[in-house]
């Protein structure tokens, strides 16, 4: 006789996911039990089988004296049944249970005495998701039906309120507020993050390096309080994939993208009520195919997955005449004058203007899961992802782009991994994995010519009643890409981990250590071949260049500039899991990491004289402790109270550290600049601006920037502190309210020490320290007082660690509901206080130095986060129903609202050097910038206290008066810092609006067991429903800002120390944005097909 309840409450059986406590950086899932008697006591050697029915895949234990059990490496996903088979008592079965990625399903079962034969519990509840602010888990489900444009996990993860995805080209996803190249991706174990953080994205290849298609289940999570985690210091992401079964399943997809599609994009500037209609042009297809099944029955199994992306894409920019969407001044005549003359005076094509710009990506992934024995299984993964696209800057109104700045941006990644889980007891079990990844990056410029920029249209030709400032100056770009040089980079990660557990009791104890090899290979010489700068085409025909520049190594050539970089970490972590009662654990472990390097940077015996210590250092022994302790409480039936605190670290940039391989004075070096120089060729570069024309090279070793890592750095980390409660409210909707601390320790920070080393030499020389007149700004004499004589451009960048780190706080809300009749509702809201120092948004030292907002460049203003999203809402809703016969019809709709992204309120480029030629180093009116930070515009500005504040000059030179001052600050509201400097990312750009939609219809397969499915997806809902006239709004509208700093005045300093401030150039009116994405704003449709058996 046998029993069946579907609450998996009823007769004392107590199914808990359990969260922050048991969560871990794995590859699969776990079962953890207590089975106690109908007295309550422990059931001690109870036989508990756990079986996977799709592969057959069977586990049998005995609990332990405390009545526990617990099984590792469990596959995601499910259905599983687990029969808990007592002498004594009846039996139980719990059916139907499903186990996500990361987790640990917790099973605390009371027996009941003989009454009935066999109790069956169908534990459906154990199937159901779990999103709130610290962590989220989705399955294969969830991310079919989500509304996905580019088949990305991030649209999949952007459920997660604290998730943010950028509208930028790179799709950037920064979770928390903090920044997107700080996050960890990992799929099957295998390290899949931008290991070196030369993109954006996030991602080590251009797209998404695996299909979704492919992917069983992912994780987010921002504070695992398992030793077991590292490598970030963003989020953590996890995603395992799919796996074969006793059954053959296959399926096919096609999709579809075309430009005629979707609505009518606009161009939109700030403050003009003109819109312009912009024919965007594309077509995008995407088509895969998975085949899983039995290699051996009960024991082998497969899975394999295909996909191909293709795109042929459209030039955005053209000149004048030319068609395309947006155009510049210059018109097609004027280019072919520049390129005729090219070929008659220089002997050298440009080449035409057009290009036909292009993408492909191509996926692979093959699996193999193998069931040993009954104690013993293994998986093996391959995958492989290979895909290329043109690249053209984005020309402007004032600089156009030729079609030879191209360049083709390619990568080639291979993966495989290893995972083998072993039980060799039933209170001992292991776990060994093995990842190896290679990734090659390549840069291949279309023409090997040198750079070359020609003011095509000059100011004096503009006219205009702007001060002779008009918009129409244009710039023409030809040649290589500056920074395409000479530019490729690979690398390899070996990945090896060996994780135990044993069953203690109440306790269980994990313990194991990670062996993580990453081994770099970079070519980076920007200027290499050189780089012309002509005022006119005039001048570009009579062979005179306004300035030539040129870096390269000593011997010019710039194959000695590239280096080879190794850096190991050694982890060990130890963790107790202590189940105190059933309603009570918790955990308390400990992460120890050290560096482990035998490359350093070539030693320049120049920097060290004048700095007083080498440049050598490679964080070869540097170490970190990371402690973790979780808890979780369950006061009653329907509370949940969890969290714990923990220290994180890993995840950042590894090019911050190889900078100081590459950039270290004595290989690489500037040349410098030849200025209004005669020549007769482009190529091959004039004698003058070589190093080792004359065979002299080795006179310039030592004499060129460097950077380099502190002695005495530290790994930076942070403290994360969570506390969450979970509620079943009536009605079974499921609340989640999350509050997170977040607090730096030892960040990032880049310091110029040529600037201190210029301050000494002058005071030496008995010069004043000298500072503008409120006393708040140092005025550096580096111009005058260069730290290599003849050099006064170099630098001395030094990564560092912050005395002063930032801080976050977070809070989160979270509602769920699922209704029998196929609707899922989730509802969250985000609130994020983040704040930071030094943004550290690229790649090199110097430009995150120069990119910084600050006082004084060397000195780190804390203040709110660049990434930092202020509030966000997120709706998701789901319905699934069967309209006709058994086909199901799904629904899905994203919705979110977020506030937009911080920017600054600067200082515009220096008024002293915009009348003497921008770049060209001026005295000491300036404040001391080397010519790398020339025009970065992001020193803050002092605001008067009144009319008769001393620290402004007021109407000198023509300059802006008090009252122009204050009421040009008012307007952004920088008013409120009077007699002081304004606050870093004060201002920000508009609140966001985006709704997706996908729907979903099966359709009858050529067999019975065959289904056919029908997708349809469209983004922008919202500009759908404007264009349409169904409901007038401009809610899908995204305005940005393209840089983060908007001039509030331009400045100069006069004799005296005082600013003096007037209306920049090129920013007459300020607005909260400067950039209309025009495709993000428009309404797109993609059709796709879908067929499985």
């Amino acid at each position: 006789m046998k029993a069946f309840y579907r609450n998996p409450l009823t007769y004392g059986v107590l199914l808990a996911l359990s969260t922050t406590v048991a969560q871990a950086q794995e590859t699969s899932s776990s079962i953890s039990g207590y089975v106690s008697t109908p007295t309550g006591e422990p059931a001690a050697n109870t036989t508990v089988i756990i079986l996977h029915v799709p592969s057959n895949t069977l586990k049998t234990f005995e609990t332990n004296s405390g009545g526990r059990y617990s099984a590792k490496g469990l596959r995601v996903g499910g259905p599983y049944r687990i029969t808990i088979d007592s002498d004594t008592y009846d039996d139980t079965i719990l059916d139907e249970l499903y186990l996500q990625l990361d987790q640990t399903l917790t099973l605390n079962t009371q027996l009941e005495s003989q009454s009935i034969e066999e109790l069956t519990v169908i534990a459906e509840a154990s199937a159901y998701e779990r999103n709130t602010g610290t962590e989220s888990l989705f399955n294969a489900v969830t991310v079919e039906v989500s509304p996905s444009m580019d088949r990305d996990l991030k649209d999949v993860i952007r459920i997660n309120p604290l998730a943010v995805i950028s509208n930028n080209d790179e799709s950037s996803l920064s979770i928390a507020g903090i920044n997107p190249r700080y996050n960890s991706l990992t799929v099957d174990g295998i390290n899949q993050n931008d290991e070196f953080g030369l993109n954006n994205g996030g991602y080590p290849t251009q797209r998404s390096p695996i299909s979704t298609q492919a992917v069983e289940a992912v994780s987010v999570s921002l504070a695992p309080f398992n030793a077991r985690s590292s490598g970030f210091s963003g989020g953590q992401i996890n995603a395992v994939t799919k796996s074969g079964s006793n059954e053959f399943h296959g399926s096919f997809f096609y999709e579809r993208r075309d430009s005629e599609w979707g609505g009518e994009a606009e161009s939109i500037e700030p403050g003009s009520n003109d819109v312009d209609v912009i024919e965007l042009e594309y077509e995008r297809t995407n088509w895969g195919a998975t085949f899983s099944g039995p290699i051996m029955e009960d024991s082998l199994f497969f899975f394999l997955s295909y996909e191909f992306f293709e795109e042929p894409t459209f030039q955005e920019w053209g000149p004048t005449g030319s068609g395309r969407p947006n155009e510049v001044y210059l018109t097609e005549e004027q280019y072919d004058e520049i390129r005729q003359i090219g070929l008659d005076v220089y002997g050298i094509d440009v080449g035409d203007w057009r290009l036909s710009p292009q993408e492909e990506d191509e996926k692979i992934l093959a699996k193999i899961d193998w069931n040993i024995n009954e104690d013993h299984r293994a998986s093996l993964t391959y995958q492989y992802t290979n895909g290329n696209r043109t690249i053209l800057f984005n020309s402007s109104l004032s600089r156009f782009n030729s079609r030879s700045n191209a360049y083709d941006l390619s990568d080639e990644m291979t993966n495989y991994a290893i995972q083998w889980y072993g039980y060799w007891s039933d209170n001992f079990s292991t776990e060994f994995s093995l990842a190896y990844k290679d990734l090659q990056n390549g840069q291949d410029p279309y023409t090997d010519l040198p750079s070359i920029s020609i003011d095509a249209i000059t100011r004096a030709e503009c006219d205009s009643g702007n001060d002779g400032l008009d918009p129409c100056e244009t710039f023409v770009r030809l040649g290589t890409d500056t920074f395409r040089h000479a530019n490729e980079l690979e690398n390899q990660r070996l990945n090896l981990e060996i994780v135990g557990e044993y069953l203690l009791d109440k306790h269980t104890l994990n313990f194991g250590l990670k062996w993580e090899q990453l081994d770099i290979e970079n070519l980076f010489v920007p200027g290499s071949k050189g780089s012309y700068r002509f005022n006119s085409i005039e001048d570009f025909q009579n062979g005179l260049a306004d300035r030539i520049t040129y870096s390269n190594s000593f011997r010019d050539n710039p194959n000695d500039v590239a280096v080879e970089i190794d850096l190991s970490t050694l982890s060990l972590f130890v963790q107790d899991d202590w189940f105190i009662t059933p309603d009570l654990e918790m955990n308390i472990g400990l992460r120890y990491e050290t560096t482990i390097s035998d490359s350093e940077p070539e030693f320049n015996e120049n920097f060290s004289a004048r700095n007083g210590f080498s440049n050598q250092e490679n964080l070869d022994g540097v170490d970190i402790f990371l402690p973790r302790i979780g808890f979780r409480w369950t006061p009653s039936d329907d509370i949940t109270i969890s969290g714990g605190l923990g220290r994180y670290s890993g995840g950042r940039p590894n090019v911050w550290l190889g900078n100081s391989w590459r950039t270290d004075g004595v290989t690489y070096i500037e040349a410098a600049d030849l200025t209004n120089f005669s020549i007769t060729r482009i190529t091959p570069l004039p004698n003058e601006i070589l190093f080792n024309e004359d065979g002299n090279g080795d006179s310039f070793r030592g004499n060129g920037s460097v950077e380099l890592i502190d002695p005495d750095f530290e790994l930076p980390s942070d403290w994360r502190a969570v506390v969450s409660v979970d509620a079943e409210l009536p009605q079974e909707w499921q609340l989640n309210v999350a509050y997170t601390r977040i607090e730096g320790e030892n960040e990032v920070i880049w310091v110029d020490l040529a600037r201190e080393a210029s301050l000494s030499l002058a005071q030496q020389d008995g010069q004043p320290l000298r500072r503008t007149v409120d006393g708040g700004r140092i005025i550096y004499p580096t111009a005058t007082y260069p730290v290599v004589p003849g050099m006064p451009g170099n630098t001395d960048i030094m990564l560092t660690n912050a005395d002063d780190n930032g801080y976050s706080n977070i809070f989160t809300v979270a509602l769920n509901k699922y209704w029998d009749n196929g609707f899922s509702l989730n509802l969250s809201y985000a609130s994020q206080d983040v704040t930071s120092g030094n943004n550290a948004s690229d790649s090199s030292g110097v430009r995150n130095l120069r990119f910084s907002p600050s006082i004084n460049r060397n000195e780190v203003e804390i203040g709110r986060s660049l990434y930092e999203i202020e509030h966000r809402f997120v709706l998701n809703l789901t319905y699934a129903t069967t309209f006709i016969a058994d086909l199901q019809s799904t629904f899905n709709l994203f919705f979110e609202r977020r506030s937009g992204t911080p920017f600054n309120y600067t200082l515009g480029v220096d008024f002293d050097r915009r009348t003497n030629d921008v770049g060209r180093i001026v005295g000491t009116q300036s404040l001391g910038d080397q010519g790398v930070f020339f025009g970065s515009e992001y020193y803050l500005p002092y605001i008067p206290f009144g009319p008769d504040d001393p620290a402004v000059a007021f109407g000198e030179n023509n300059s802006l008066s008090y009252e122009e001052i204050m009421a040009r600050a008012a307007s952004v509201g920088a008013d409120r810092y009077a007699g002081g400097y304004a606050e870093k990312h004060t201002g920000r750009t508009p609140w966001i609006s985006q709704m997706d939609f996908k729907f979903t219809q099966e359709i009858p397969g050529f067999m019975e067991t065959h289904r056919g499915r029908l997708e349809l997806t469209v983004r922008n809902v919202f500009d759908f429903l404007d264009e349409t006239g169904i409901y007038s709004n401009d809610h899908g509208v995204v305005r940005e800002s393209e840089f983060s700093d908007n001039t509030l005045f331009d400045f100069d300093i006069n004799d005296q120390g005082q600013y003096v401030y007037y209306i920049p150039e090129d920013n007459i009116t300020l607005y909260n944005w400067d950039t209309y994405n025009a495709e993000a704003s428009t309404w797109e449709l993609k059709l796709g097909v879908v067929y499985e058996f």
